[in-house]
């Protein structure tokens, strides 16, 4: 298991600020992907909040936004929703990604407060 550092959260692949396939920085400096199969609602929420909207319209998979240079770092992401940092979920890096596909999330229009958070 690896931590985040703030700002962990880049949507990537869209041209809508709101949408992209997620992208994490890990605390090493380096930058990589969520498994799609990682990825649910809830922890999709936390990740969209995070990233200064108001919350996730609805979770992607199978790298929707396109192919990008990023490879997969994050296999499992287990959130119980009163998180407010992904940093606060537990994350693990090591594993495989079954599909292979990567996790995008369409995020809630809007300002979280939450964004400012260290």
């Amino acid at each position: 298991m690896r931590k985040y550092v703030h700002p962990p959260v880049l949507l990537v692949g869209s041209s809508r600020p709101k949408e992209g396939d997620v992208v994490l920085t890990l605390a090493d400096g380096s930058v990589g992907a969520v498994c799609d199969s990682a990825l649910d609602a809830v922890a999709a929420d936390v990740l969209c909040r995070q990233a200064g909207f108001l919350g996730v319209e609805t979770a992607t998979n199978a790298s929707r936004y396109g192919s990008h240079n990023y490879s997969i770092v994050v296999n499992e992401l287990t959130c119980t929703g009163n998180e407010t940092r992904i940093q606060d979920c537990v994350v693990h890096t090591n594993g495989s990604c079954p599909s292979q596909g990567r996790a995008g999330v369409v995020c809630t229009e809007g300002v979280s407060d939450e964004s400012e958070m260290d």
